[in-house]
């Protein structure tokens, strides 16, 4: 009942997302942390077009980025 990231990892060493995905995502949080809407929706959108918008962690940060 395991999802397939996490046997990759186990089995395989695989990190679930790519570093420059972790990054880039680790970028974003920080834009909507300092409320700079402006540089996360352009992140968010380069996002987007790179791993598709029914991502999780895009979901998420579109969810923070209405807060705002």
């Amino acid at each position: 009942g395991r999802d397939s990231n996490s046997i990759l990892f186990d089995v395989f060493g695989e990190e679930k997302r790519p570093k420059e995905y972790r990054d880039k995502i680790y970028q974003l949080y920080e834009y909507i942390e300092e409320n700079d809407k402006e540089n996360a929706k352009i992140l968010l959108s380069e996002l987007e077009s790179n791993f598709g918008s029914e991502d999780i962690e895009i979901q998420r940060a579109l969810m923070y980025l209405d807060d705002l």
